[in-house]
């Protein structure tokens, strides 16, 4: 009678430890893997000792850099990846890594849900920061319940001799947020996890994120003068009237951005508030012009006239942070390279059916490198997708 083999293939081996060290359920396993939840069963006990301990924490010392590439390609390989892949060759775009956590928080509970995603997805993002240089942060709850995972992490610091730079993104919001939530509070915070606690990361706390529009012109040029006496300002994005500093500032030399995103409904929603109680611009008006925003970098809308363009450029005007150019700057290094070895470029971690049609835009324009969602989000964006590819 014949027998099972005895040794398993290797690359569905390794990649089940991977994800098992990620606190993958086996059922989850076996949904990527296409495997029966006993074959993924069979796989963890073969992998057991060797690249995993009891605790299950992957041991990636023990896989070579050209294996661990594989498991990488065999870990984020779904339906949705490859519909992804479809709708990023149209536009003639690399199609992001994927990475999907199934999470068990129920969905009208999102701070919950936010905080189960990001520590399922932490080693991920260790991972991805490892392989920077220089790596930038947005704002707001998401991003701070990515910044308290990845400190729950039992890694020690430094986690490179060299030390990684860790950049804040955007000023202070003017609304009525923790200001734990800001960009230079998580910086900071990121910092200090992944280069000890003498980490000092550069800060943007006197620098507001936004200039109301009904400011004055000589009200606004002070307000740049002041901005102007924050040191670190100049530094991460360069002076703003001598563009030929432009390429020596850190958000020109960035390897990662750690973002998340805002739907249509809400750009800019971490600012909301005072930010659009102090000018004349409200957020109704601001939803008409953009299709969401990535770390209040905001998409504009397909289809606006000159008016409505010249608007939404008056509100780039009035944001101090960083780019469009900057965002597509890092995105296009990193695709154009290993996206499972090289530079990661703009990592985005998002939960909510409410992102997903922004998200596919983001993904067309090729605006996002690494993809980390929900399964929630996962339904909702192949649903869409579906109807869209079927439209060809």
């Amino acid at each position: 009678m014949p027998r099972f083999k005895s040794e398993p293939d290797e690359l569905d081996m390794i990649t089940a430890a991977y994800l098992a060290g990620e606190n993958w359920k086996q059922t989850a396993i076996a949904d990527t893997l296409g495997k029966s939840q006993a074959a993924v069963s069979r796989l963890l006990s073969h992998a057991r000792h060797k690249y995993l301990r009891e605790e299950l924490r992957f041991l990636q010392e023990k896989v070579s850099p050209e294996m661990m590439r594989q498991v990488m390609q065999r870990a984020s390989r779904n339906a949705l990846s490859e519909k992804l892949g479809h709708l990023a060759a149209r536009a003639g775009r690399r199609a992001p890594v994927l990475r999907i956590f199934p999470c068990k928080a129920p969905l009208e509970k999102r701070w919950e849900r936010m905080g189960e995603l990001s520590r399922l997805a932490a080693p991920y993002i260790r991972d991805l920061i490892l392989r920077s240089e220089v790596c930038g942060v947005t704002w707001g709850g998401m991003l701070s319940q990515v910044v308290s995972a990845v400190q729950g992490l039992s890694m020690t610091p430094p986690w490179k001799a060299e030390g990684i730079e860790i950049i804040p993104l955007s000023g202070e919001p003017l609304g009525d947020a923790p200001t734990t939530y800001s960009s230079s509070s998580l910086a900071q915070g990121l910092g200090a996890a992944v280069n000890g606690p003498d980490y000092y990361a550069r800060s943007l706390a006197m620098v507001p994120a936004f200039i109301p529009d009904n400011f004055e012109r000589n009200q606004i040029a002070g307000v740049w003068r002041l901005i102007g006496l924050v040191p670190a300002y100049a530094q991460i994005f360069g002076t703003r009237n001598i563009r030929a500093l432009e390429d020596q500032s850190l958000v020109n030399r960035l390897d990662m951005v750690i973002t998340s995103v805002g739907p249509a409904d809400r750009p800019l929603g971490f600012g909301r508030g005072r930010l659009f109680a102090t000018g004349n611009l409200k957020v109704e008006d601001l939803r008409n012009l953009v299709c969401g925003d990535m770390g209040g970098v905001c998409f504009e809308r397909a289809g606006l006239t000159t008016r409505q363009r010249l608007k939404l450029d008056g509100v780039a005007a009035r944001w101090t942070g960083w780019s469009r150019r900057a965002l597509d700057r890092c995105a296009a290094r990193a695709a154009a390279g290993d996206s499972f070895q090289g530079p990661p470029g703009v990592a985005v971690i998002s939960i909510g059916r409410d992102r997903a049609e922004f998200l596919l835009e983001a993904v067309a324009l090729g605006c996002v490198n690494h993809l980390i969602i929900d399964d929630e989000l996962q339904g909702e964006m192949e649903r869409l997708l579906d109807a869209r590819l079927a439209g060809r």
